[in-house]
């Protein structure tokens, strides 16, 4: 982000010089967040300073995690305040609208405390009568409170693979929503997802039976700033719903239909770009395991889900809000 200059004048004369249109915030979304908490003050967009007023200046720090400088000169250029300010995650072109308003919000509070609380001639509250030359010197401005993380909702799709699983070990598809909360270091989420493995086949001397398992998984996890993406250790509880088709060798067929609860301790890292993200893990599990039973020896052995695996998968998502 280029760095912003907005001149605020002693007649309530705002006049702004620098910064791009495309930046976050904009130059646009500061002057709009400053005119709402300065109703009286006239704003405009130009190259050149004027005399008797404010310069407010903002910069972006480069640097891990990166951030916004804010700086407030008198017409001289000498320095009245400086805040540093956390900067909006994905910059310009990745942060979110909502961020860049919410921090635009935030600069023209630090505007408006200092009018107010400082700069009294040209505030709401007219200088006391009993004001004297030698008053105390002015107090200066508490930083504002900082923008509170809002919630990230995002539609994900994904695969993954699942091991020990005797004649269900495979692929599966999945599908879901995935919602977090991350402040700058650290946060929380949860997940829904819904998936489909393909058809196990088991075969005996009278006949064969076919299962099909459809996984029902929530998740929830905590989320941890490393490098450019975050972990997410977390704890998922499932449930298995079952389809198992049985054909005996008189052509006699049936269906039985059970569950297979499960729990998984998983562990993964996500990547963001803009409103995309990917994430790949490993989850370990321990499941309730079914067995075809009622059959005889041979059938009892045919199909089967385990009580121990271990899942690697990998998730595509969008976020839209």
């Amino acid at each position: 982000m280029a760095a912003a200059v907005l001149w605020v004048v002693h007649a309530l004369t705002i006049t702004v010089s620098g910064g791009a249109p495309d930046d976050c915030p904009s130059v646009p979304q500061v002057m709009s967040a400053v005119k709402g908490r300065l109703p009286e003050a006239s704003l405009s967009w130009q190259a050149s300073a004027v005399a008797g007023g404010l310069q407010l200046v903002l910069r972006p720090r480069s640097g891990t995690p990166p951030g916004l400088q804010v700086d407030l000169l008198d017409d001289a250029g000498q320095s009245l305040l400086r805040r540093a300010l956390p900067g909006v995650s994905g910059g310009a072109r990745g942060g979110r609208i909502s961020d860049c308003l919410a921090l635009a919000e935030t600069i023209a509070l630090i505007v408006d405390r200092y009018v107010v609380q400082v700069d009294s001639p040209i505030g709401p509250r007219p200088p006391s009568s009993a004001a004297t030359p030698e008053a105390a010197a002015p107090q200066p401005v508490p930083p504002p409170p900082m923008p509170s993380p809002s919630t990230d909702v995002a539609v994900v799709a994904g695969a993954a693979w699942r091991s020990s699983g005797d004649a269900l070990e495979g692929f599966e598809a999945l599908a879901g929503i995935d919602l977090q909360r991350a402040a700058r270091e650290r946060g929380a989420g949860a997940s829904l997802t819904v998936g489909i493995a393909p058809t196990a086949e088991g075969r005996w001397s009278t006949g064969q039976a076919t299962l099909r398992r459809i996984p029902v998984r929530l998740g929830t996890y905590l989320s941890l700033k490393a490098g450019s993406g975050r972990l997410e250790p977390g704890l998922n509880l499932g449930v298995d719903a079952l389809l198992v088709n049985v054909t005996e060798s008189g052509g006699s067929t049936r269906t039985i239909r059970n569950v297979s609860p499960n729990v998984e301790a998983a562990f993964a890292y996500r990547l963001r770009g803009g409103i995309y993200f990917a994430r790949g893990g490993m989850a370990v599990g321990l499941a309730v395991p079914y067995r075809l039973g009622g059959l005889g020896a041979q059938a009892d052995s045919a199909v089967s889900t385990p009580r121990t695996y271990i899942r690697v998968g990998l998730e595509t998502g969008i976020y839209f809000r």
